[in-house]
């Protein structure tokens, strides 16, 4: 039987100059990026499992994090398999927490011990640890209209990150130390420490 990780926060993360633009709109700003490659014709937020502050979080410097009870309770409980993605050290396994079935996308059955996403009880979920013994990451992409979008940034709790790493060279993981800027080869400009992010966020 796989072995799941309890998932009891989840997490939108920014890099500084999209949190400035969020913090001045008093709402979140939607991707489209799902629309063209697995047609999902709908606006949607990524989330991820919430992460200690301290850890390097390739995602950005902020963090806005929410409880998964308060995640079901306004949008549901139908997840859809999106894609996942092997690499040699992780493999990142992505999903759609959806209020309308998307065409192309295969329900996710919550009740399978097999799941990418589990339902452990009637609010409590968990996604799975390992996959061919290497360590699962799961991304969430949560369909969301403006309204959607002003009430998740005022229920989410704000919160500094780790992004020093962004732009250390190395291996297996040191390869995409920020998810936005790395991958095109480029260095993050906003690589900054917990305590760099702290001391931004409390003097504005």
């Amino acid at each position: 039987m796989p072995y799941y990780e309890d998932i009891n926060t989840i997490t939108h993360c920014l890099h500084w100059d999209l949190f400035e633009n969020t913090r001045n709109l008093g709402k979140f700003l939607p991707s489209m990026t799902l629309r063209k490659r697995h047609g999902i014709h709908s606006q949607i937020l990524w989330f991820s499992p919430t992460k200690s502050m301290d850890v390097q979080n390739r995602y950005g410097n902020v963090s806005f994090t929410i409880p998964m009870y308060d995640i079901v309770s306004r949008f549901g409980e139908n997840f859809y398999e999106v894609d996942e993605m092997s690499f040699s050290d992780r493999r990142c396994v992505r999903v759609l927490l959806a209020k309308t079935a998307p065409l192309t996308r295969s329900r996710i059955d919550t009740s399978s011990s097999d799941a990418s996403i589990y339902k452990m009880s009637y609010w409590s979920y968990a996604f799975k640890k390992e996959s061919c013994g290497v360590p699962n990451e799961l991304e969430i992409a949560i369909e969301v209209d403006d309204a959607d979008c002003r009430w998740l940034y005022t229920r989410c709790k704000m919160e500094p990150n780790n992004h020093s790493l962004a732009n250390t060279q190395g291996f297996g993981r040191h390869t995409n130390v920020c998810q936005r800027h790395n991958h095109f080869s480029r260095n993050c400009p906003y690589a900054l420490s917990l305590w760099e992010t702290k001391m931004k966020l409390e003097s504005k």
